[in-house]
């Protein structure tokens, strides 16, 4: 399994769409095998969206991202959980013991979101 992390400065950055950079983790067996610092040369949902569908990621853990971005993941098949600051390790590691606290978007009813990010 792969998951990414918008990842700055050794830690999970607070916007999606702008990261600089996505730390991608290999899970496998319930542990982390391997991971790559992944620089990004774009911004925005779109383009993101698409980088995590090229990465072959099944995983998104972030801190916030707006309703465009949600529904490019989800619509890829890729779960997405928000709401999370902190080390991008840590994440990844409780995310594996099931532990992951955070904003699942699995549950979510998008039709209460507005439109646009509100990120400009």
């Amino acid at each position: 399994m792969k998951i990414a992390v918008p990842y700055d400065r050794g830690k999970i950055n607070p916007h999606f769409g702008h990261s600089p950079y996505f730390m991608i983790y290999i899970v496998e067996n319930e542990e982390i095998r391997g991971k790559m610092n992944i620089p990004t040369s774009g911004s925005g949902h779109t383009y993101m969206v698409n980088l995590m569908k090229k990465l072959k990621v099944e995983v998104v853990i972030a801190g916030h991202m707006g309703k465009p971005a949600i529904m490019g993941l989800m619509e890829s098949g890729i779960r997405v959980y928000m709401g999370l600051n902190g080390s991008t390790e840590d994440a990844v590691l409780k995310f594996i013991d099931g532990e992951l606290e955070g904003f699942n978007t699995k549950n979510l009813d998008l039709s209460l979101m507005e439109d646009e990010c509100d990120c400009h």
